[in-house]
This record gives C-alpha cells, sequence and structure tokens, in this order.
C-alpha cells in the first residue's frame, strides 16, 4: 500500500484567494486546499466526525506562523492552515524557528514542517498499527509537542491503512476471477447454453467491480 495514497497528500495552495477582511473568511478555501485534513496529524473531517473521541470536534484554522509573532500575517490566508483541536492547542503559539531567515519554519532539530512546501513523506513513516515514526527532524519535534501518537490517532490511521487493505484485496480478487471465467468463455465453443451462463457470471463480476472502483473513488479521501 503505497502511503502517498493514503497520508500525507501533497498540497498545493490555490494561485490567488479572494480578498476577505477576516482570516475566519477563509474556511472554506482553506480546507480545500488542505484536503480536509489536519495537515499535522493527518485527521480527515469525515474520520472525526464517526470516532467516539473526536465526533464533538470541529476542525480549526491555525495561523501556521503564530500571529501573535507575525502581527502582518494574521489575515493572510498563505498563512492559514487547516488543523484539528487538539493539534491547534498544543501548537498555540510555539514557533522555535522565529527570527530564521525568510521566515523559514525550522530552526535545526526542531520547528514545523510546512505541508504546502515539502513532502511530509519524507519526514514521516507509518507503522501499520497507525503509530508516526520520525525519519528526520524536525518529525521527532513535531511528534511530542503535538502528541501526534495520541491513542485516537493511533486507532484512526490504522482503520485507513486496514480499510485500503481489504479494498485491494478484494480488487485483486475480481480481477482474478474475472480473468479465469474469460478463459473459461473461450473454450467453450459448443455449449451455448453453459456459454451463456458463463457470461452472465462475467457480466455479474464486471458489475461488481466497477461497483468496489467507485466505492474506493469515493472513499480516496482517507
Amino acid at each position: 500500500m503505497p502511503s502517498h495514497l493514503v497520508f500525507f497528500p501533497q498540497l498545493k495552495r490555490r494561485n490567488n484567494y479572494p480578498r476577505k477582511k477576516s482570516y475566519n473568511k477563509y474556511r472554506n478555501e482553506i480546507r480545500e486546499d488542505s484536503q480536509y485534513r489536519c495537515v499535522y496529524c493527518d485527521i480527515h473531517e469525515i474520520e472525526m466526525s464517526y470516532h467516539p473521541e473526536t465526533r464533538d470536534q470541529r476542525m480549526t484554522l491555525d495561523h501556521f506562523r503564530p500571529q501573535s509573532l507575525y502581527k502582518t500575517l494574521s489575515s493572510d490566508p498563505n498563512n492559514l492552515v487547516l488543523c484539528c483541536p487538539v493539534c491547534n492547542n498544543k501548537k498555540a503559539d510555539d514557533w522555535p524557528a522565529y527570527g530564521q531567515p525568510h521566515g523559514g519554519s525550522i530552526d535545526g532539530n526542531v520547528g514545523y514542517i510546512d505541508p504546502f512546501l515539502d513532502n511530509r513523506l519524507e519526514y514521516f513513516e507509518i507503522i501499520f498499527d497507525g503509530t508516526l515514526k520520525s525519519l528526520k527532524p524536525p518529525a521527532n519535534y513535531m511528534i511530542r509537542v503535538l502528541l501526534l501518537n495520541r491513542p485516537a490517532m493511533k486507532k484512526i490511521r490504522s482503520r485507513r491503512i486496514q480499510l485500503h487493505e481489504n479494498l485491494a484485496a478484494l480488487e485483486s480478487y475480481f480481477q482474478a476471477e474475472i480473468i479465469s471465467v474469460e478463459a473459461e468463455i473461450r473454450l467453450l465453443t459448443n455449449d451455448n447454453a453453459k456459454a451463456k451462463k458463463t457470461r452472465k457470471k462475467l457480466i455479474q463480476l464486471k458489475t461488481m467491480q466497477l461497483t468496489l472502483e467507485t466505492i474506493t473513488k469515493m472513499i480516496e479521501l482517507y
């Protein structure tokens, strides 16, 4: 299961944001640009809605560079990210890279990965049980400060992995069955009744395969 299909997708900001008076007005645009996930722990809005420990929470807007330190960026949509309330609360005004040239977000081994500039999968590895492991700084700092391996998040990540693996197994099953039935049909040249029944089975298999593909596309947002 390629991690980039399930966790930490590469994010891209739109070229232009409409001008708005308050940063809260950018909520819809930032949600869309962040692919409806917390840019730190990667929980999706839909996952948040069904897990017992998060269902009463709501995604927030976070000032990536704290507005207490960067007042000129307080209403700049390019400084806004989508964030779950737990990560937002833990991060708060923490910014170890304050004073870094060109507004860098990392100072040595500490700081925060910019989700719109960096490939987060170069910093994090996702283990089957949902644990995030650091591949290089400042991932370990973020895991510690934001409690990215809190029990609820590990459960959600583990469930996401299992879901995608189950779908992949079903896809492989249908593909193998279709190949087998197509080969059987090619051999049934003189048995029209059996050939008709086998073709009907093939149509059913292909219909189920298409249904599975539709379901998979619907949940690719996880």
